[in-house]
This record gives structure tokens, sequence and C-alpha cells, in this order.
């Protein structure tokens, strides 16, 4: 059997464990927290108007979309 002596040492170790823990499930939740604000504010500055389909400025913004899928709708008219 441990001793008490020994039980107590690692008593303050499990004590800084959980602490560290707490401090990076904080810190975790900060950044996800922060992520979602920058993402929401990035949709909501996104003013740019969708082209016209089957037009050059549409072939030209959605140019991967049209070599892969030449039928895609944003593509012909």
């Amino acid at each position: 059997m441990a001793s008490m002596s020994m039980t107590a040492t690692f008593v303050p170790a499990v004590a800084k464990e959980t602490q560290n823990s707490t401090t990076m499930r904080r810190d975790l939740m900060f950044t996800a927290a922060a992520a979602a604000v920058f993402s929401l504010a990035k949709a909501a500055m996104a003013d740019e108007e969708e082209p016209k389909r089957g037009t050059d400025a549409a072939k030209k913004k959605y140019a991967q979309v049209c070599v892969t899928m030449p039928t895609a709708k944003i593509c012909r008219y």
C-alpha cells in the first residue's frame, strides 16, 4: 500500500492537471467562438451579387465548375 506521504506527492500533480485541462478547454471554446464570429462576419460582408447564368462573368467566377461539369446551370443559358 502507498504511504500517506507518497499519496500526498500525487495530489498537487492531479490538481495542476485539472487546472491545465480547464485552461485548455477554455482556450478551445474561445477559439471556436472566434472562428464562428469571423465566418458569420465574412458571410455578412459577401454583398457581391451572383452573376447571371451563362454570362462570361459567371463562366469566369465558376471556371472550375464549368470545366468539370460543362452542363451545370451556371455555365449555360
